[in-house]
């Protein structure tokens, strides 16, 4: 799965695929049948993204975007998993401040 590979390249602390990470999100994200959750695992990935960058701007942004996703798809179960990881990625980014 791309959005588990862009991942991989955020986490993995090796600079030589750090130039890979945006393309292979965009590559991810400009699927059409994409569903719901690998929607916002991958969004969830281009907010990291964006902390790794220090990108303010987009990050704030991309927030406000995965609010909306979860808010839009409040009823989806299965996406309780994902929410719980973009909770402990904004207490991140508050700790960061």
């Amino acid at each position: 799965n791309k959005s588990d590979l862009a991942n991989a390249y955020l986490i993995d602390e090796l600079s030589d695929n750090d130039s890979d990470i945006k393309s292979t999100i965009d590559e991810v994200l400009n699927q059409k049948d994409l569903s719901v959750s690998d929607k916002i695992k991958t969004n969830l990935i281009l907010l990291k993204y964006h902390i790794f960058q220090k990108d303010n701007d987009n990050l704030t942004k991309q927030t406000e975007y995965l609010k909306e996703l979860f808010e839009k798809n409040k009823f989806e179960y299965n996406l309780r998993d994902l929410q719980m990881d973009f909770d402990a990625t904004k207490f991140q980014m508050e700790l960061m401040k």
